[in-house]
């Protein structure tokens, strides 16, 4: 159900929206920065990677949900008497590793998306350095590069993922996009190409919405595009070293991504 903004879209809808908001980011350094907003396991991480392979973009993921603060400020370097203050490279400014890097790659020319996951998750001590990474994509003295430009995503208070308010000044940087999970959109833009196994893009071409749940279930596994993932990783994994999936272990496997009940 659409919290934040009134309206919300099948998730692969967004992509026309991030890539103009990227090439925007690229033009002027100091434009507003996409949030994504939408329930657990609807497909933000994996739509972010698709962009990012289609156009031959670098993707540096940030989980602040696992981050320190250390990570995303540095640490003061000691320093001589009278000396000014010098920082350690944060974390959140290394591109050395990236979850996905195109052939070719240079740091300082590719486009590379800085995505900030879980944002949702960043608490005040957070959001305040957030405020000036948002707004002049630079902190204690290191700046990203030229051609980054930065993508959140996160879960919404209705969502029940321990969402943390966002402050007023953070919100007025960003424009949100409320994004769902479709089956006829799941089937075609991510299960199909993503081998997902014929047995469950059948059942959900069947049976539609229903089992893509939109409201998530805290202490409890739910129905989701990315448990529906799993649940075919899972049984492949199984008929790997087993065979043929009796019914009953069936139910055992799809228990525990609340499928059977």
């Amino acid at each position: 159900m659409s919290e934040i903004t009134g309206s919300e879209m099948p998730i692969n809808n967004i992509k026309k929206f991030i890539i103009a908001n990227v090439n925007l980011q690229l033009k002027r350094h100091t434009t507003s920065r996409l949030f994504m907003a939408g329930s657990p396991g609807c497909g933000k991480s994996d739509i972010m990677k698709q962009l990012c392979e289609d156009n031959n973009w670098g993707l540096k993921c940030v989980y602040l949900s696992n981050l320190s603060l250390e990570q995303l400020t540095g640490i003061p370097c000691k320093i001589e008497s009278g000396s000014e203050a010098v920082w350690s490279k944060p974390e959140i400014f290394n591109f050395k590793d990236l979850e996905y890097k195109p052939d070719n790659y240079d740091e300082n020319e590719s486009t590379t998306i800085l995505f900030l996951d879980d944002i949702h998750l960043a608490d005040k001590i957070f959001q305040k350095y957030l405020f000036q990474i948002l707004t002049y994509k630079s902190l204690n003295g290191y700046k990203l590069p030229n051609k980054c430009a930065i993508i959140l995503a996160g879960n919404r208070n209705t969502d029940k993922a321990l969402a943390n308010t966002i402050p007023a000044p953070v919100m007025n940087r960003i424009s949100v996009y409320e994004v769902t999970s479709d089956s006829q959109d799941w089937l075609k833009n991510f299960a199909f190409i993503n081998n997902v196994r014929d047995d469950i893009t059948s059942f959900i071409n069947a049976k539609g919405d229903k089992y893509l749940s939109q409201d998530p279930i805290e202490n409890t596994p739910w129905a989701s595009p990315r448990s529906w993932t799993f649940l075919s990783e899972q049984m492949d994994a199984y008929e790997e070293l087993n065979g043929s999936i009796k019914i009953n272990d069936l139910k055992t496997i799809a228990t525990g991504f609340s499928f059977s009940r």
